[in-house]
């Protein structure tokens, strides 16, 4: 097994643990938006319980339990902590690959181990005078050029960091290889001897897996010098510290050996336990052990070394929230860190996150959280240009308490990297008002259309007996109804007061988007990606095109519009992003004529296929460029992306969007909404807040996504010229890409320019926008009848709805 399979491996099993339920949460609220169903991730609150499989009841509490630190005494119902962070660069042709296993010295003088939960006494070597420090073990990896990249030598070496409270480096030990440390003692570091010769005499078929075997090496925790060396008889990844010895873990054992060593008893399992699925841990006097299975879901086992059993206890599955990562007895969830009291089957609240400060990653890369003890957690990223950061966390209870809390309430803002940056460089930035989320899907969720309107309705209920946040955010909410109805503010005083964030430094198209009526501003969004078709610049001289016109050209060509659709679904890609213009909400001209809705209703049909038969297939734009469609079913989402694609298909892309009544419909979907309450005390505040979503500092970590003019110049300059950034965040940006064309960038922005429609949430309309044609099929109603109906339901619900 060469170290680069095995460090496969280890990144796929853990990354898995960790996307897995991230990609649950994004599909909730992706879903959510649908339509379809949302509410799947409940609260914390005190008193739910839940059951595994088996019937074990878990309780949810709303209290952290027993203080394992001893020196931090936690306060019922505050869960702040304090961080700072540790930067690492890229050094000398040098990559970070992976942060190793964090552990965290309390300065225990008592037992042999300080790495696990620590005790009161004295500080052991290499800790803070004021309470500990951290044991970092960062992994590098260096390559040199051979003859061919199979040839390419490739160098390992670690650093053992010994880092302060303060974040600073203390001490550096520079080994050769990978040393990850898998404990601590008073004056010693423990590692496990790597066994890459034996796995590669396995993999020769020289040996069997059950014969490998490794040592335990003691190095000094100033130097890293050797100082002693323990011969094993089994294959071990993974060391715990426990109150009268140690746990070993191996493939498929786990031994449990006294204070001196002295193998005790052994549990053998048909459990594949891999060095990131595991963990052991002590509660109420039983050792457990954390297994996970299925890279989604984790199983807790009570060790019985007398029986020699592991006893299954509970999985993961049962714990009422989404769960980002597991980490012995703590887990991570979007909105907080938990623990597991197994004893007394109960969770317990160890911090929330809108209680701490927490800088969002700087771009993609492999890490996440890592718990410490109870009032200590790391947050650690190896990112993929080769540098990476550790945060580390220490519990705090008298963090933010006169802080005047901004709430910003909506759907799905737990999961949206933009706002965290907007709430990280807000709070940072001020001590006596605090932004905090809040999500709605704890108690106002739904499953099906007819549930998410009577939500609706609900919700605004609630906000008018007092209950509006300060700032709404998301998709959900129609922030033009809202404006019109006196529920948000108008921002364009703010705009118009602010010197750095003003209108004219938005992308015109997208504040077009953003002041509906060319006077208001009533939410604006911080990102959004393109919906609709695109096409080639041989087919399409503009980005403009009707249904009508579409079929025209498909009547003389031959060809198909795009993949087979169903005649509803196009009917609502035609009508139900732009149906306010056309039907004339709040008191604008109605566009459409009865004449013109029955040509377009035709024109569904004929191009659209019945829905019980077959729809919503997929044309790429490689179906384009060999002539079977005149639409790709989706498009570019960045300027490198469709430099790419101009060049497979030797023609440049048009973004066309949805052919509509008369034109096009360019749809953009938005990201980060928000929009600022007309009933919050804190308005300037509010501002403050909303306004780092759009400047610059922001924006540039957006990329192509970006909603601010001058970013987007700056992003398509460094598209082009990658090797002259200098820009940290655009280095990040342009990293691994080669330089575009002029014209690919050229093109990138006709795209952005064309946007004229956002997506917004309208069941209603949807709704009868598919009834109507639908029923061509199911009722056989004539294209006349269908035009007509749609016609007065739509005028009846825009009189009702937006006037």
């Amino acid at each position: 097994m060469t170290r680069e399979w095995r460090d496969r491996m280890k990144r796929c099993s853990s990354s898995m643990r960790r996307l897995l339920p991230r990609a649950v949460a994004a599909i909730l609220t992706i879903s959510m938006l649908a339509m379809t169903c949302v509410g799947c991730r409940k609260g914390n609150s005190a008193g739910s319980d839940m059951t595994d499989e088996g019937g074990s009841a878990i309780r949810q509490d709303g209290s952290a339990g027993g203080n394992s630190a001893g020196a931090t005494e936690r306060v019922a119902g505050k869960y702040s902590y304090r961080g700072v962070y540790l930067d690492l660069p890229a050094e000398d042709g040098w990559n970070i690959y992976e942060i190793g296993n964090i552990l965290f010295d309390g300065g225990s003088s008592e037992g042999n181990s300080v790495g696990g939960n620590s005790s009161d006494g004295n500080s052991a070597d290499g800790a803070d005078s004021d309470g500990g420090s951290y044991c970092v073990p960062v992994f590098y990896s260096h390559e040199e050029d051979g003859d061919s990249a199979d040839n390419a030598k490739r160098e390992y070496r670690t650093d053992i960091l010994t880092v302060g409270l303060d974040g600073q480096i203390r001490n550096k030990i520079q080994m050769s290889g990978e040393q990850d440390v898998t404990m601590l003692l008073e004056k010693e570091y423990v590692v496990l001897s790597d066994v890459e010769d034996q796995w590669a005499k396995v993999n020769r078929g020289e040996m069997n897996e059950s014969d490998i075997k490794n040592d335990i090496l003691f190095l000094d925790r100033e130097t890293g010098t050797q100082t002693n060396v323990i011969h094993l008889d089994m294959y071990a990844h993974s060391i715990y510290p426990v109150s009268d010895g140690y746990i070993l873990v191996g493939s498929r054992t786990i031994a449990r050996y006294s204070a001196d060593w002295t193998l005790q008893a052994t549990i053998t399992t048909d459990m594949r336990m891999h060095q990131s699925e595991i963990g052991i841990f002590e509660q109420g006097g039983n050792i457990y052990l954390l297994s996970c299975e299925d890279e989604r879901f984790s199983d807790y086992y009570r060790l019985d070394f007398t029986s020699q059993k592991a006893e299954y206890v509970i999985n993961t599955d049962s714990f009422d929230s989404l769960i980002d990562r597991c980490d012995n007895q703590y887990f991570f969830s979007l909105d907080g860190e938990y623990m597991v009291d197994l004893p007394n089957m109960q969770i317990q609240t160890m911090a929330l996150w809108n209680d701490t400060d927490i800088r969002p990653d700087k771009m993609n890369g492999y890490g996440g959280y890592v718990a410490l003890d109870d009032t200590h957690f790391a947050k650690k990223i190896a990112y993929e240009d080769g540098s990476g950061d550790i945060g580390f966390f220490t519990y705090d209870s008298t963090l933010h308490l006169n802080c005047t809390e901004i709430v910003v309430g909506g759907y799905g803002l737990l999961t949206d990297k933009t706002l965290s940056w907007a709430v990280y460089n807000f709070n940072t930035a001020n001590d006596d008002y605090r932004v905090v989320l809040r999500d709605y899907s704890d108690d106002f969720s739904w499953s099906t259309k007819q549930e998410a309107q009577e939500v609706k309705m609900k919700l605004l209920k609630y906000f008018r007996e007092g209950n509006a946040p300060d700032i709404f955010y998301g998709e959900y909410f129609d922030y033009d109804y809202f404006g019109h109805a006196g529920i948000v503010m108008d921002m364009v005083p703010f705009f118009e007061n602010d010197a750095a964030v003003n209108l004219e430094s938005l992308i015109p198209s997208l504040r077009n988007l953003m002041m509906r009526d060319g006077e208001h501003c009533y939410y604006v969004f911080s990102s959004y990606y393109m919906n609709g078709y695109f096409g080639l610049r041989s087919d399409f001289s503009g980005s403009e095109v009707s249904l009508p016109e579409m079929k025209k050209m498909c009547d003389s060509s031959g060809k198909a519009m795009s993949a087979m659709q169903s005649a509803p679904a196009l009917a609502g890609e035609a009508l139900a992003y732009n149906y306010c213009d056309l039907w004339g909400a709040y008191g604008q001209a109605k566009e459409v004529t009865r004449e013109d809705l029955e040509d377009l209703v035709e024109t569904i049909l004929a191009l659209g296929v019945d829905p019980s038969v077959t729809w919503g297939e997929f044309a790429s734009l490689q179906d384009v460029y060999s002539g079977l469609y005149y639409l790709a079913t989706s498009g570019p989402s960045d300027v490198f992306e469709l430099a790419r694609e101009e060049k497979a298909v030797h023609d440049r892309i048009v973004f066309v969007g949805y052919p509509s009544m008369y034109d096009s419909v360019h749809v953009a979907v938005p990201s980060g909404q928000v929009a600022i309450s007309s009933s919050t005390k804190n308005q300037e505040k509010c501002w403050e807040f909303v306004r780092q979503l759009l400047v610059p500092e922001t924006q540039k970590k957006l990329g192509c996504g970006t909603v601010n003019s001058e970013v987007l110049d700056l992003v398509l300059r460094s598209a082009m010229a990658p090797d002259q950034v200098t820009d940290e965040d655009m280095k990040r940006f342009v990293l691994g890409h080669s330089a575009v064309s002029a014209e690919a960038a050229e093109d990138f922005r006709d795209c952005v320019d064309a946007v004229d429609a956002i997506r917004a949430i309208d069941w209603g309309v949807e709704d009868f926008i598919y009834e109507e044609i639908s029923s061509y099929y199911t009722q056989q109603r004539t294209i006349e009848q269908i035009a007509a109906t749609l016609d007065d339901r739509m005028d009846l619900y825009i009189s009702e709805n937006y006037q």
